[in-house]
């Protein structure tokens, strides 16, 4: 489950979720971040390029 925090302070927008459960011998998570910020506010939705850059992204993470 991915959470989709847009933020009008750019504007920008951050995609979180929890990669993977029991990452280490503690029991952490791991969590992934991916945000993307429009500084120069060019004519871009930064939710949907942050949606579509996790998506990209997402496959490449190792899983063990």
């Amino acid at each position: 489950q991915a959470s989709v925090t847009p933020s009008a302070d750019m504007p920008s927008c951050r995609v979180e979720w929890e990669h993977r459960r029991n990452a280490n011998s503690v029991g952490d998570s791991e969590l992934v971040r991916v945000s993307v910020t429009n500084s120069n506010k060019l004519p871009l939705d930064p939710c949907a390029n942050a949606v579509n850059l996790a998506r990209t992204v997402r496959p490449k993470l190792p899983t063990a």
